[in-house]
């Protein structure tokens, strides 16, 4: 029941159906596109691929300043999950062809310079939650898999920062000044308006 435009640098994969599908590379930066028009913009693994992850937030909260009322939904890995910060205790940061170090990553991000990548470039945080390991992929033994996505999940909310394989943000961008400027504008002619009818 959704419209979907989906934006990729490569064409669209076999059997996905979208509504639009326009062919670009995102580290030339945001589409340019009526934002106006979205209710929602997700990006599920992708800022951590952008050679420059925070002009490309920078530039995206410029293209929607003026619409507060967007939802943007992000993900990316998180660095600071448990196993990773155990393998730099053991001297180990290996890069491979999947998992938090991608050799495709160009950013690794923690659950706190995830939020500040956003915030700092107007971004507000209207929720966040870690995702827990998929443990699926790691062993056949379903009931084992299952147990530690169920220990794992029961240890995301007190301990995000660690327990959270990746880090899921829901954000909206923040009125920009001129939107502010204009609504106050529009409402101080609307009480001149009302004031003058009473007159």
């Amino acid at each position: 029941g959704c419209t979907v435009t989906a934006f990729d640098r490569g064409p669209l994969g076999e059997g996905v159906s979208v509504t639009e599908f326009h062919q670009q590379d995102l580290d030339a930066g945001p589409p340019d596109i009526d934002y106006t028009s979205f209710d929602v913009i997700i990006m599920l693994d992708v800022i951590e691929h952008l050679r420059e992850p925070e002009e490309f937030v920078r530039q995206l909260y410029a293209a929607t300043s003026s619409t507060p009322s967007l939802k943007l939904i992000f993900t990316t890995a998180n660095v600071g999950f448990l196993l990773t910060r155990v393998g730099l205790l053991l001297g180990q940061f290996n890069y491979g062809k999947r998992g938090i170090l991608d050799l495709t990553h160009t950013r690794l991000f923690t659950l706190s310079t995830f939020r500040r990548l956003f915030r700092q470039d107007g971004f507000r945080i209207v929720h966040e939650e870690g995702v827990p390991a998929p443990f699926e992929l790691a062993t056949t033994n379903r009931l084992l898999s299952s147990t530690l996505v169920g220990i794992s999940r029961a240890l995301l909310r007190p301990f995000p920062r660690v327990f959270s394989y990746q880090l899921l943000v829901v954000m909206q961008p923040r009125a920009s000044l001129e939107l502010l400027l204009a609504r106050a504008s529009r409402r101080s002619k609307d009480r001149e308006a009302a004031a003058r009818a009473r007159a």
